[in-house]
């Protein structure tokens, strides 16, 4: 007798009917139904949303002079940002650091300053912490402006940055 069985083979079409969804209840990856640990990187979508959504933020002065406060780059991000799921529960971990650059023009003069932002988490009672950063070249009567409405926190940039800080971190938590 022949030792050897013969194997038929079938050929699978695709996903059978019973498979489900990509994600199953928990978050998890469908191969994953187990609930065992899964975690997805999320630094690059993090990165690129950041850097898409923070450039641009404007705040007109409000003075006789005129003039607006601009953001014009987001630099240096570092940190992680993962989504993990474990036990049917997601977790949405997020801890960054990054410098938004940022120009004013009042009147006929204008200067640069740069807002180091760390800290960055999806708790909300934690609030990133904030440095403020003046060009060295940048003349007195901008440095002027810089101190009234850029280092404060209550009012000018530096409120309108945080605000959109915190959409992103809340659409980030529903990814």
């Amino acid at each position: 007798m022949n030792s050897k069985a013969l194997v038929s083979q079938k050929k699978l079409d695709g996903p059978s009917e019973q498979a489900g969804p990509e994600e199953v209840k928990g978050g998890g990856s469908q191969w994953n139904q187990a609930g065992t640990y899964e975690e997805r990187g999320m630094t690059k979508w993090v990165e690129d949303t950041f850097k898409q959504r923070l450039v641009g933020l404007t705040f007109d002065i409000p003075t006789s002079c005129g003039g607006s406060i601009s953001t014009t780059a987001v630099e240096n991000i570092t940190g992680d940002a993962n989504i993990s799921c474990s036990r049917g529960k997601r977790r949405h971990l997020l801890d960054l650091s990054f410098d938004v650059q940022y120009t004013a023009t009042v009147g006929d003069v204008s200067g640069k300053g740069k807002i180091a932002i760390s800290e960055v988490t999806t708790v909300a009672e934690d609030l990133p912490e904030v440095k403020i950063e003046v060009g060295g070249e940048t003349p007195a009567a901008v440095r002027e402006v810089f101190d009234a409405f850029v280092k404060p926190a209550g009012q000018g940039l530096q409120p309108l940055l945080l605000a959109e800080i915190q959409k992103l971190v809340e659409e980030y938590k529903e990814k």
